[in-house]
């Protein structure tokens, strides 16, 4: 972000508004409030485990987030919800499970009622109470149709003086006459309120999902005994205080997730109980992402996998480890083939000695593998050590066991493993092949993360955010793409998963 951006936001910080607009849509509340005491009798009755209703469950929450934070109309259902296979699931709940047939029918009839309507009363209210002469950012969590949220958004402000927007654009040199964030305050990062892009924001959302602004945590934490925030002026379109209210709220403050995080984790369990034949079974931690799928990563702390993040200028590529990530981070999947690229084009780079390089590369950590399954870890490391080895913790051994390690860091160390496996006497033609690979390697993530970087610039990250994903094309790369996934969960335990079954996006449906 350059000078005149940051003062732009200090001069908003000195005088701005903050309007918070509490909409009530009794009918919505109403299947809000059926849907939180189905979710609770399922619980009480220890049905958490049922899969028929984790699906039932997992469907009507999707159907309310999106209700609350898309701006779509109650009817307009059809993109994400197939709602003749719904009822059939519902009636297929309805007969397995009776003791709690009475919350199955309640939550259903108001989902039933409620879908039915052709109601939008988010765009009403932004229609009627909200200045639309103003250039305007239109924040949003997520949408389903982007192209179609975004026309409709654009149709009620004069000469579509508008545009829909995620978060992150707002870190960088884009700003607006006002911005209205749709969805209660916690679904948004603090710095949306700490550096406004605009000197006027408003936040529309249901008074069930959020009583009041919770100022002192969109503060940076010195703040309060500075004067910077002395010009903001908050400003609250209804009366939330009233006792007469106080049922608005609902105690589930977690409506935006649409999975069940525990509940995967213990559906995924029964992956550590395969029979593997003749496959390299390694420790792995599970990545849960946008749209209910899920991918699997070795648990090392390389580097090897390619994320998306702001920085001054816009946003740009870079690559983390699976201990690095972070929610609602962003990571690119290589899609459409299991071909890794970079190591097809570092194959390229080295030419017809490609094949060679790899079977000798693959000889040495083959080999250290074995003596690991035959002899054990804490042996490896015990040995390593006494040989030298600077930091042969189990985290590093598995790095250098790993495919996407070419070598160890230090030479020393590397010319310490090939003595301990018996490789010792052909120690140079190892390192020689090594550092050719590792050269070829950083070539071509290069040449790779160039032509990313080149796509991201031309793209509307916005679109990305508010969808979860997005397809990125190589140019001049062959049936080549990246699908850009948002990080909603990473699962703490370790897997112990087949090699083949790494970096595959999976359904968690």
């Amino acid at each position: 972000m350059n000078f005149s951006s940051i003062n732009k936001i200090y001069e908003n910080v000195n005088q701005y508004e903050l309007h918070f607009h509490r909409l009530q849509h009794y009918g919505l509340k109403k299947f809000s409030t059926a849907l939180y005491r189905l979710e609770t009798e399922i619980k009480i009755n220890e049905l958490s485990h049922e899969l028929l209703l984790n699906d039932l469950i997992s469907s009507l929450r999707k159907y309310r987030f999106y209700i609350c934070a898309s701006l779509i109309s109650f009817n307009e259902f059809t993109n994400f919800l197939e709602k003749e296979k719904l009822d059939q699931l519902y009636n297929r709940c309805c007969n397995l499970f009776p003791n709690i047939i009475s919350e199955l029918e309640n939550c259903y009839f108001e989902f039933n009622t409620l879908v039915k309507l052709e109601e939008n009363p988010m765009l009403d209210y932004i229609n009627n109470n909200i200045n639309k002469n103003l250039y305007t950012g239109v924040l949003l969590k997520s949408t389903f149709d982007y192209e179609a949220t975004n026309s409709l958004i654009q149709s009620i402000f004069v000469k579509n003086n508008c545009r829909l927007i995620g978060s992150q654009i707002l870190k960088t040199d884009t700003f607006f006459d006002q911005i209205i964030i749709i969805g209660p305050t916690r679904w948004f990062p603090y710095f949306i309120y700490n550096s406004p892009h605009a000197p006027k924001v408003h936040t529309i959302t249901y008074k069930w999902l959020e009583r009041k602004f919770e100022e002192d945590l969109y503060l940076e934490r010195s703040t309060n005994k500075s004067t910077i925030f002395s010009g903001r002026k908050i400003i609250f379109n209804d009366q939330l205080f009233q006792k007469d209210e106080l049922e608005d709220v609902i105690l589930e403050t977690n409506i935006e997730n649409t999975l069940d995080h525990k509940i995967i984790e213990k559906q995924l369990s029964n992956i550590t109980k395969k029979t593997i034949i003749n496959e390299e079974v390694v420790p792995a931690k599970l990545v849960v992402l946008s749209n209910d799928r899920g991918i699997f990563f070795e648990d090392v702390s390389l580097k090897n996998i390619f994320s998306i993040y702001s920085d001054p200028y816009g946003f740009t590529i870079g690559k983390t480890s699976i201990n690095e990530i972070e929610k609602n981070s962003y990571i690119l999947v290589r899609t459409g083939t299991k071909q890794d690229l970079i190591r097809a084009k570092a194959d390229e780079i080295i030419g017809n000695n490609s094949q060679l390089y790899r079977k000798i590369q693959m000889r040495w950590k083959n080999r250290l593998r074995y003596y690991v399954l035959q002899n054990g870890m804490n042996f490896v490391q015990k040995a390593l050590l006494n040989l030298g080895v600077k930091n042969p913790t189990e985290p590093n051994i598995r790095n250098w066991m790993s495919e996407d390690n070419i070598k160890p860091a230090l030479e020393n160390d590397f010319k310490n493993i090939l003595k301990f496996i018996n490789l010792e006497e052909k120690t140079d033609k190892y390192i020689k092949v090594a550092k050719l690979l590792l050269r070829a390697h950083m070539e071509a993530g290069t040449l790779i993360r160039r032509k990313l970087i080149d796509e991201i610039k031309k793209t509307d990250l916005s679109v990305l955010e508010l969808r979860g994903e997005h397809v990125f094309n190589l140019p001049g790369e062959k049936n080549v793409s990246f699908t850009a996934y948002r990080v909603e969960f990473i699962v703490e335990r370790k897997y112990q998963v087949p090699s083949s079954e790494l970096k595959e996006v999976i359904s968690l449906r």
